[in-house]
């Protein structure tokens, strides 16, 4: 196993030694990110704990930041360019969006017609499926502005 040399500030020093047994384990575990930030997950869930409407759930898409971090993350990946990070974070998006999907389908017998013939669909509408690009999608079927130009 490296070892490493730093230079830390005394008060750091006395905390690490109360965990040095541990300290490789925590470091591993502090270099972890998840594919997602916090704050994605926190407005989904905000949404859904507000008790939605079957309207506004229909109507329920990602916000103006996920959109455009969506719209580098397809294009990156329609280039093949995706580095493995970005790729976890694509699919991510991708779980949310199938989960977003069977909600929005779970509020279908509630609609009314006209609601019922919007797409529900975030990454699909941007050309993509849980498949890779699709050349059959495109990006006017959004209903959500969330891939316009």
């Amino acid at each position: 196993m490296p070892t490493i040399t730093l230079e830390i500030p005394e008060e750091l020093s006395s905390q690490l030694t109360a965990v040095r047994d541990r300290l490789p384990e925590l470091l591993a575990l502090s270099l972890q990110q998840p594919p997602l930030a916090a704050h994605i997950y926190r407005s989904i869930l905000d949404f859904l704990a507000s008790n939605p409407t079957p309207e506004q759930i229909a109507a329920f898409g990602p916000t103006p930041e996920m959109q455009e971090r969506l719209q580098v993350l397809l294009a990156r990946s329609k280039a093949d360019a995706l580095t493995p990070i970005e790729r976890a974070e694509l699919d991510e998006y991708e779980q949310i969006e199938h989960l977003i999907v069977l909600i929005k389908a779970g509020s279908l017998p509630y609609l009314s017609h006209a609601s019922r013939a919007k797409p529900m669909f975030w990454l699909r509408c941007a050309g993509w499926s849980m498949h890779g690009p699709s050349a059959a999608a495109s990006t006017a079927c959004c209903p959500m502005s969330c891939y316009a130009s």
